[in-house]
């Protein structure tokens, strides 16, 4: 017989279990993607404390100074927009962007950082393919 995977406990019903009765679809895609936003930004804190502790922080000072501006210019026509999941969409997408500048000054230094770069694209395949749009 094929087995009913509908019934098996998801991402979803976990945040619906974490939000209880404040949760709306909106809500919990907007979790999905904090929640990745925050891992990536785990990440790219590590290298920035990496940059810290090997005297080269003007490295990720010049990466951010140069990618503020940017984000900023678009962050403020898509706040006119009014769309919460189109602006986390962007935020999630700037600190990919900064985790991939910062991580490819010194990923001959730490060769563990190539293998980062898989698990992200998967983890963002899989958010993208959890959100539920209605």
């Amino acid at each position: 017989p094929k087995r009913d995977w509908s019934s098996d406990v998801c991402s979803s019903d976990l945040f619906e279990f974490w939000l209880g009765k404040n949760s709306s679809s909106e809500i919990i895609n907007l979790a999905k993607i904090f929640s990745i936003i925050a891992w990536i930004s785990g990440l790219s804190h590590l290298i920035i404390s990496y940059y810290e502790g090997s005297g080269s922080i003007k490295k990720n000072s010049i990466i951010e100074i140069t990618f503020f501006p940017i984000f900023f210019i678009f962050l403020y026509f898509l706040i006119l927009n009014k769309d919460l999941i189109i602006i986390s969409y962007f935020i999630l997408l700037k600190e990919i962007i900064l985790f991939f500048l910062r991580s490819i000054k010194i990923i001959n230094k730490i060769t563990v950082i190539k293998y980062s770069y898989p698990i992200i694209i998967i983890g963002c395949y899989l958010l993208f393919y959890s959100i539920n749009i209605n």
